[in-house]
């Protein structure tokens, strides 16, 4: 009963947290005419390649979830045994954060040559929304860095799909959004989820550390391909 009621405590936790996330992303109109979409796709893919839009990958800072941990941690109306896996939550993800970020940039480091590429946590999205163009962008570290500057008038934000709760953190695919967080429509790449092949190969490997990495390559270096096979498609 107990496990029971810990882990419904999780699943709401996660559930609000998930809400509140994907209230700020929309997609465009399933409605929108093939020709239109193909047009956006075109214009999209020929700016990042021109390098007059830049691709900003936005990272997961999880703070929402670290500060409701926390809440419930020092929270009266939790017995002594929830409040004290709440914490055990909290240290884990304040641990596995910053690992994940860092593997995640690197692997676009190695794979990723499509466009510039800017790194950011989404708690600067509210920044970036209103202008800024340094200071919140991220240098190898996963620290802010005020030399880093967006040099261009336009953007995509890359939006990481993961699963992040409550004990690791499983990337699952990336989301293309326009500057005003509307997903962009097919057919602009989007799908980059791993393989069979190497999802079964990932059931032996017991390194979790090792795993994520694995997988944050495959998906950049797929992501990378598919942008560069649509755009020798229009191009």
């Amino acid at each position: 009963m107990k496990k029971n009621s810990i882990l419904f405590l999780f699943l709401f936790l996660a559930g609000q947290i998930s809400a509140q996330t994907s209230a700020t992303t929309s997609e465009y109109s399933d409605a929108l005419p093939e020709e239109a979409r193909i047009a956006v796709t075109k214009l999209a893919l020929q700016k990042l390649k021109d390098k007059s839009t830049t691709l900003i990958v936005r990272l997961p800072s999880n703070y929402k979830k670290m500060t409701e941990l926390e809440r419930l941690a020092e929270s009266k109306n939790l017995d002594p045994q929830k409040a004290m896996r709440m914490k055990e939550v909290l240290v884990t993800t304040r641990a596995m954060t910053p690992a994940f970020n860092t593997r995640l940039m690197t692997s676009f480091y190695e794979n990723y040559d499509f466009s510039e590429v800017l790194f950011m946590h989404d708690t600067a999205s509210v920044s970036l929304k209103n202008g800024a163009t340094s200071g919140i962008f991220l240098d190898k570290r996963v620290q802010p860095d005020a030399n880093i500057e967006l040099k261009t008038d336009e953007y995509l934000i890359l939006h990481i799909d993961y699963d992040g709760f409550p004990e690791a953190m499983n990337i699952n695919d990336f989301d293309v959004l326009d500057m005003q967080l509307k997903k962009l429509p097919n057919p602009f790449p989007q799908d980059a989820r791993t393989g069979i092949l190497l999802n079964l190969s990932l059931l032996f490997n017991k390194d979790a550390g090792e795993k994520q990495f694995l997988v944050m390559n495959q998906m950049t270096e797929k992501f990378n391909k598919k942008l560069n096979k649509v755009y020798n498609k229009y191009f």
